[in-house]
C-alpha cells in the first residue's frame, strides 16, 4: 500500500498488485492501482479492495515513484483482497498480455496499454480522473 497528495487536501491509496517485475520494458517494475478513497491525512484505515472503488489502473511504474516521493508509504490494513482479471494490450503485436508479456487468450475485465507510465503519464491518469469524478476533490 501507499498513498498519494495530488492536490493540496487530497489523499488517495494505492495498491501494489505485483513486484519485482521484469519485462522487454525494464526490470524491478511495479503494478499498481489507485482507489477512490478519500482519506484527510495519512491515517490508518481499512479499505474494501472492490473493482468499482479503482480510480486508476492498472499501471506498471517503476520504483522512483518512491524514490523520488511521489509514492509515500501508509499503515492501513486492506480487507477482502479479491483476484483482479486485469492484464495490458500490447499496441505493437494486437494481443493482450501479462505484466510480463505473456499473451491472454481473452480479453481480461481491467485493460491498460502495455508500457511503464510516466511520472507525467500517471499525474494526468489522476487528474483525468479527479474531473470526472469532481465529489472526490474538497470544494
Amino acid at each position: 500500500m501507499f498513498i498519494i497528495n495530488p492536490t493540496e487536501d487530497l489523499f488517495l491509496y494505492g495498491v501494489v498488485l505485483n513486484s519485482n517485475i521484469n519485462n522487454i520494458c525494464g526490470n524491478d517494475l511495479y503494478v499498481i492501482i489507485i482507489l477512490k478513497n478519500r482519506v484527510e491525512s495519512n491515517q490508518k484505515a481499512e479499505i474494501k479492495l472492490i473493482t468499482n472503488n479503482i480510480l486508476v489502473g492498472p499501471c506498471i511504474v517503476g520504483k522512483e515513484y518512491w524514490t523520488r516521493g511521489f509514492f509515500g508509504r501508509t499503515d492501513i490494513t486492506i480487507k477482502d483482497i479479491p483476484q483482479f482479471n486485469y492484464g495490458f494490450y500490447y499496441i505493437g503485436k494486437s494481443k493482450y498480455v501479462d505484466e510480463f508479456g505473456n499473451e491472454f487468450f481473452e480479453k481480461p475485465d481491467m485493460v491498460e496499454s502495455f508500457g511503464v507510465a510516466t511520472i507525467t503519464g500517471i499525474a494526468y491518469k489522476v487528474r483525468k480522473e479527479l474531473i470526472i469524478h469532481s465529489d472526490l476533490v474538497k470544494k
